[in-house]
Order: C-alpha cells, then structure tokens, then sequence
C-alpha cells in the first residue's frame, strides 16, 4: 500500500462539492537520532516521490486550495512535492500553529477530552486555520505538520489515546475538516466528530456536540 492512500481515502469519502482542510502528518523522512536531528531531518527520495503521487491522485478530483505547513523545512517539502505532483503551483505558507512547540503543552498532557470540555486556545487557533477562509466548493487546503500536531487533533475529537501505536499516526495521514452550515465536520480514520457551531470572532469558546 502506498503511504498516502488512507488520506487519499479520507478525502474521497466526502463529496466532491465540499470545500475541507487536511491537516495531516509530512511524508518520509530520515530517521531522528539526535535533538539537532529534530529540525534538521528531511525526506527521503521515497516521501518525496509519495508525497508527489499523492498530489497527482488528489488533483483527479479536487480543485487547488491552500498550502500551509508548519515552518520545518520537511512539512514545508511535502506541501511542495504535493503541490508539484498535482500542477497546482500554489506558494506554501509558513505557520507557527502547525508546528510542534504550539501544540506541546497539549501533547505533554492528556490527549483526551471529556464530550463538554472547551476546546483549548491551541486547537481552537489551529481550527480558526482551517476553517476561516472562503474557499471553491471541491477546493482541498492542504496543511503538512508533524506527528504530535495530528496526534492531538485526532485524539481530542476521536478520543483514543496515542499511547498505543495502532492509533499514531503515519506519514501522510491526517484529519479531515470540513463546514457545512453551522456544523463543523472532523474526520480521521473511521472516527467522525460534529461541531455543534463554528463561532464568530470573539464569541467563545466552542463545544462538542452530542
């Protein structure tokens, strides 16, 4: 099975009007062997060339969105390859909410959230990403980040714990987000969570619905 086919799966499970956001995990990458390895390791010649296939795949079906990634130099690559690879040519947009120190305090805590806890000011920001643009009906945005940024986000909404590696996620997997009237619409896996609302700037915080 190829690396990117479960996101690629994600993504034609909803219909092709819907304008949605993939906050999903970099390609391939060399291992990590050292703290300086962190920010320094980039993909290799395989995440790339996935990376590219799944651009290819997605422009079958999908209009050309936005391309955001978190400012390490292997989220920034796969957003390229996969702008490459589906001839959108798209600039990719640096952005600290997609890296790891934004969302350490939560991945250093519980991974999971009670059904009426307000979401915290992390992954409110991150959602606010996503989600405040006018976008094309079929358009895909595109958001390349790291392991704990997808870990937390899956494992706030689908409520499994990270802690066990059949639910860490893999290169190029990802969370699927989308709005349809008021209701927000969070997909990973076969998990599935519905926003009751998508409040305006400066009206709080927003909570699960049931």
């Amino acid at each position: 099975m190829q690396l990117y086919e479960p996101a690629l799966e994600l993504v034609r499970s909803i219909p092709l009007d819907i304008h949605a956001g993939l906050i999903l995990r970099h390609s391939a990458r060399y291992p990590i062997l050292s703290e300086e390895d962190v920010y320094s390791a980039g993909l290799t010649g395989e995440g790339i060339a996935q990376a590219e296939l799944f651009g290819k795949a997605l422009a079958e079906s999908r209009q050309p969105g936005r391309l955001f990634a978190s400012p390490v130099d292997r989220c920034l690559d796969t957003a390229l390859a996969i702008s490459r690879g589906a001839r959108w040519d798209l600039p990719v947009t640096a952005d600290y909410r997609l890296s790891h120190p934004f969302i350490e305090r939560l991945w250093s805590g519980p991974q999971i959230r009670w059904q009426k806890d307000p979401l915290p000011e992390p992954v409110q920001s991150i959602l606010e990403l996503v989600l405040n643009c006018a976008g094309v009906g079929g358009a895909l945005d595109i958001f390349s980040t790291h392991d704990t940024v997808v870990a937390v986000l899956a494992g706030y909404f689908a409520g499994v714990s990270f802690h066990y590696p059949e639910y860490w996620p893999n290169f190029l997997e990802g969370v699927l987000v989308w709005r349809r009237a008021n209701q927000v619409h969070l997909k990973w896996r076969d998990f599935e969570t519905v926003l009751d609302s998508w409040p305006v700037e400066g009206s709080g915080q927003m909570e699960l619905g049931l």
